[in-house]
């Protein structure tokens, strides 16, 4: 039997991650103390010129890949999808980027002075569940690709022996709800398409890979 409804979490530009709670990557961990690491050193200046920093908080990273590096968890996950190697997909839902979002509110912050001095989430509108990534691609014919979801005690076990399985243990039973709207205002921007990601992540994937 499956587990309960998901726990919801709401994610804005003021949310950081507890670095002390027992479920942080030590990666997520690094991440946050150098972003707090960097404001620290933001705020402390003297100089008469300071400099700016403007920080891009993505959610998991999908999209097209210039080199085929497909070691990252995000990509090493949909690659395992894809090649029937995930019988069960994991129970969560999150915001998820697409990686020219990403690169593009780079650009933008560089050319936007109202991007001085915030922090800005860059994902879907909405949360998305693993499984309709799923959904998608086996419409699609990725026919190898499992739509069946796991148990949550199955996924935390499996994170003891798989790279994978161990990366996804912070979203197991979850849906994160990022708040964008402050990075569409600021940029006049729009997430790509969920969709769209999926295919063209699943499409770069097949022409390293497969």
């Amino acid at each position: 039997m499956l587990e309960d409804a998901d726990k919801s979490i709401d994610i804005n530009f003021e949310s950081w991650t507890n670095v002390n709670a027992t479920n942080v990557s030590a990666y997520a961990k690094s991440k946050t103390l150098a972003e707090q690491a960097a404001w620290d050193f933001i705020g402390a200046q003297t100089d008469t010129t300071p400099m700016e920093l403007t920080v891009v908080n993505p959610g998991p990273v999908f999209g097209p890949t210039l080199s085929g590096d497909l070691s990252g968890a995000s990509m090493g996950m949909f690659e395992q999808m894809m090649l029937g190697k995930m019988p069960r997909i994991p129970q969560a839902s999150i915001n998820m980027s697409d990686v020219r979002d990403i690169a593009k509110i780079h650009v933008l912050a560089l050319e936007n002075l109202n991007a001085n001095g915030k922090r800005f989430i860059v994902t879907t509108e909405k949360p998305h569940a693993f499984q309709e990534v799923a959904k998608i691609l086996k419409s699609n014919g990725y026919n190898k690709v499992s739509t069946k979801l796991a148990p949550n005690f199955l996924l935390n076990f499996m994170g003891n022996f798989n790279r994978e399985a161990r990366s996804m243990r912070s979203f197991i039973g979850k849906t994160y709800n990022g708040d964008v709207s402050s990075t569409m205002e600021t940029f006049n921007w729009e997430p790509i398409r969920l969709e769209k990601t999926v295919l063209d992540t699943a499409k770069s994937i097949e022409s390293y890979r497969m």
